[in-house]
């Protein structure tokens, strides 16, 4: 059985969850080190509770319709590393557990200004490669992106871009073969296989739009 958060049933199911009536959510994570910790990413931003879904914070240094939202499990619980992709605007991080986010790729990125070749990008997804072996100590440094022309656009989705440092600095990946259409960014996502090595070269990345997508090199080609 289910109730609606912060509905004042049953008794101290109180808080301010009824803030997400009239938006639209696209993920919600638990924090598997401790449950009452949520991440929320909705058409109005990033949000975070730390108990258990009644309350929400919004996250600053974010906003707009944020479609994507990856946390890195590898950081400490007290310092979580997470990442949104933000339509339009590109990929924003927190290194404080989801409070504030710092941009990290936008559409003046030097790897990213050429794919766009001065047309906007919609829908923006982000996804984390798999904790190394060992793994590093400062988190995952491995990051994938790929993104959505507008509607009917000729190239799209706009390719794929890699960062081996957490979002310092980009690559765009060869993506040879992947093409097709996302309908606007309506139907647009990614993974990185949890299998993967996590470094940025043999990891295997899966792309769905209207076709699907495999990558066996860490985006360079495509089948």
């Amino acid at each position: 059985s289910w109730v609606a958060m912060g509905s004042g049933y049953p008794a101290g199911n109180t808080g301010n969850a009824t803030l997400f009536t009239s938006q639209n959510i696209h993920i919600v994570i638990v924090d598997p080190a401790n449950s009452d910790v949520l991440y929320l990413a909705s058409d109005s931003g990033v949000f975070t509770s730390s108990n258990g879904g009644l309350d929400w914070t919004a996250a600053t240094g974010v906003n707009g319709d944020a479609w994507s939202l990856a946390l890195d499990l590898s950081t400490p619980a007290n310092a979580r590393i997470l990442y949104a992709g933000v339509t339009g605007s590109g990929v924003f991080k927190s290194t404080d557990g989801g409070q504030s986010f710092a941009q990290v790729l936008s559409a003046t990125t030097p790897a990213v200004v050429p794919a766009l070749a001065g047309k906007p990008f919609t829908r923006t997804v982000v996804a984390l490669a798999p904790p190394t072996s060992p793994p590093d100590v400062n988190g995952v440094q491995v990051i994938y992106v790929t993104m959505a022309g507008p509607y009917n656009a000729a190239v799209d989705p706009i390719g794929v871009f890699i960062s081996i440092d957490q979002g310092q600095t980009w690559t765009r990946q060869g993506a040879s073969s992947l093409a097709g259409t996302t309908y606007g960014g309506y139907a647009l996502d990614m993974v990185v296989d949890p299998a993967s090595p996590g470094d940025g070269i043999h990891d295997t990345l899966l792309v769905g739009c209207i076709q699907q997508f495999r990558s066996t090199d860490s985006g360079a080609t495509f089948t």
